[in-house]
């Protein structure tokens, strides 16, 4: 069993957090094997309000573990992306999805414009790029979807952070494709330039 260090400060801060008497913080610190990396949690803080069971004059603030870490949650999910099944059943096929979706975006505009799975090509120029790994957003996603399982929030919280964050990236990405297809076929030394530097 690991000790905890437990810090007490008891301060005149009642007319600041709206309180009659003063307020005791509680810090409880647990040494998690500071040596060892990975025996390591990411501690978040938790704020206790009165009425929460603690008095009425009495804020807790607590610092425990919330979850799996970070780290650990992207080394899964990276090595889960990598794995052949996964690569030839899910992320190809999202992967040529997007460039079906960004044809069809341009296509009202522009009826050069076709898709075969993960290229999209201009019929009249010639020119087409391929919608490679690293391309197709799953890796923003990733660390999106590590950082709110490791964040302390519920389940419903997550779900919906998960959602909305990887629909804004995947728009923000089928921008990013269309611009970079145009950008192509008018100056393929913008193009690379912009490839390299300001969508990458």
């Amino acid at each position: 069993m690991v000790p905890a260090v437990v810090v007490s400060a008891v301060a005149g801060v009642g007319n600041e957090l709206g309180l009659d008497a003063a307020v005791e913080v509680q810090l409880e610190v647990f040494a998690v094997g500071l040596l060892d990396v990975r025996a390591q949690e990411v501690a978040y803080p938790r704020l206790v309000k009165p009425g929460d069971g603690c008095g009425p004059d009495r804020v807790e603030i607590r610092s425990r573990g919330e979850g799996p870490g970070f780290l650990g949650c992207l080394l899964v999910l990276f090595t889960v992306e990598l794995l052949n099944p996964v690569q030839a059943n899910v992320i190809q096929p999202f992967t040529a999805g997007l460039a079906w979706l960004s044809a069809a975006i341009v296509l009202p505009f522009d009826e050069s414009v076709l898709s075969s799975g993960r290229i999209l090509r201009d019929s009249v120029t010639g020119f087409a790029v391929s919608i490679e790994s690293g391309c197709n957003g799953v890796e923003a996603t990733i660390v999106l979807i590590a950082g709110v399982i490791a964040f302390p929030a519920t389940v419903k919280q997550k779900f919906l952070a998960i959602t909305l964050g990887f629909l804004a990236i995947q728009a923000l990405n089928v921008v990013r494709i269309i611009s970079l297809f145009y950008l192509g076929m008018r100056n393929f030394d913008i193009f690379e330039w912009t490839h390299l530097y300001l969508w990458p």
